[in-house]
């Protein structure tokens, strides 16, 4: 069983160029029964299947409001309303035009499901899913989408703080973040100290974005005009506070692994496309 895809689905940064044989390998490997064509006529005929679906659509809807702080657009794709009772259904998509979690910022955001059946089911108003759920989405990431991740993901460690024996090396605070020509430019607020002295100055990072092993990093690293703290240093530091997590916790007891497959500069913004699978519950 499986909380809401909405959290998972939050997050991420996905695909929509997915190999068939990856999904597959996520998919529930048997067919649930969808029912026969006179039971679908009948659900449809009687506006059965539309309820059923409308009741699928809403608590996602409000699910997803809850976790994300955003409006969603979600569609439920139903063989039937029996089959629909049984938890049972061809897929889901979603859409938001502006994701504003604590945890992503993202802009014209787009999923969809990717398994040809999946099995969930409702209890207290909450999703869960019975199976493996696999999606493919996509979205872009502006430099106001970029800056607040950033300052959210520094405010949650407390700031950057590197230490040695006690003593603290490298602080980091107050991001400002642009896009320009297919790089990331970041300045920042940095106090350094090389146990003798402390000093306090500007520090400006340009940094190109890759993608390993299905994980965003920052990469090819390049410092401004200062000569104190290395390019090596930097990209670790960097990576440190890299808010792109492969692994998004859903909550106390599940987790959403995010697949990025795509990555494209485009102007001022970032567009990502990828995958997302959360297991069925026990399969964590």
């Amino acid at each position: 069983m499986k909380k809401i895809f909405l959290t998972a689905v939050i997050i991420a940064l996905s695909a929509i160029n997915v190999m068939a044989n990856e999904v597959s390998e996520y998919c529930a490997d048997k067919s649930y029964g969808t029912g026969n064509s006179f039971t679908r006529f009948v659900s449809n005929a009687t506006g059965a299947n539309l309820i059923m679906t409308k009741t699928y659509e809403t608590v996602i809807q409000n699910n997803l409001k809850k976790e994300l702080n955003s409006e969603f657009d979600v569609e439920v794709y139903a063989y039937g309303a029996k089959s629909l009772n049984d938890g049972i259904f061809k897929g889901i998509t979603a859409k938001s035009k502006r994701i504003t979690s604590p945890t992503l910022y993202m802009t014209d955001f787009k999923s969809e499901s990717l398994c040809p059946f999946n099995k969930a089911h409702i209890k207290d108003d909450v999703f869960y899913f019975n199976e493996n759920f696999v999606a493919k989405f996509e979205g872009k990431i502006t430099n106001d989408d970029m800056k607040k991740m950033l300052e959210d993901k520094i405010n949650k460690v407390s700031k950057v703080n590197v230490k040695i024996g006690g003593v603290s090396l490298f602080k980091i605070s107050n991001p400002n973040v642009s896009i320009k020509n297919k790089r990331m430019i970041i300045e920042t607020d940095v106090q350094y100290s090389n146990f003798v002295t402390s000093k306090n100055l500007k520090l400006k990072i340009d940094t190109a974005l890759s993608i390993v092993d299905g994980e965003l990093t920052f990469s090819d690293t390049k410092l401004g005009d200062s000569k104190i703290i290395n390019t090596q240093s930097i990209s670790s530091i960097m990576n440190y506070i890299n808010p792109f997590n492969k692994k998004i916790k859903i909550d106390d007891y599940n987790t959403a692994e995010i697949k990025v497959k795509k990555l494209e500069f485009k102007d001022d913004e970032i567009e990502l496309q990828g995958i997302v699978v959360i297991p069925a519950y026990g399969k964590n």
